[in-house]
């Protein structure tokens, strides 16, 4: 009966144990409001679920850039530490002329789980003719993460 009980506790969870928590980012200024969070797994602090919404609100901004939900996909790069927290998102328009747009975040931390930094913002958009040049824009601004 022990060796049962073992084997249940074994199998349900009873082996290795991962720490997991959260990271969140914000960006609320006259430009753009940004939210995006996601589970951290183990140590590396892998991200799983990550997950977002973007609002662009430059009046310049093409329409499909103006209000954007956030996935996985959106990652490009990530960085944490205890001394700095970085992220590098990235949507593509799926059909149409070519545009992006690209956040840099980089912060540094402040306090324990709590980072403060900056924000670059670029946009891409190609011309409607081929005569014209492209249009690129690049916006910067203050950006708050936390993690916990």
């Amino acid at each position: 009966m022990h060796i049962l009980a073992i084997l249940v506790v074994l199998l349900l969870g009873g082996g290795q144990s991962r720490a997991m928590s959260g990271l969140s980012c914000t960006v609320d200024d006259r430009d753009l409001k940004l939210e995006v969070s996601s589970g951290l797994n183990g140590a590396g602090g892998g991200l799983f679920e990550f997950g977002g919404e973007l609002q662009l609100l430059q009046p310049s901004a093409p329409t499909d850039f103006r209000k954007l939900t956030l996935g996985a996909g959106q990652v490009m790069q990530s960085w944490l530490s205890r001394e700095e927290l970085k992220l590098e998102l990235y949507w593509e328009r799926p059909a149409g002329r070519y545009g992006f747009l690209r956040i840099v975040i980089e912060t540094r931390a402040i306090e324990e789980a709590s980072y403060r930094g900056s924000y670059v913002l670029t946009t891409y958009q190609a011309a409607a003719d081929s005569d014209a040049a492209p249009v690129q824009t690049e916006t910067r601004g203050a950006a708050s993460c936390s993690v916990g």
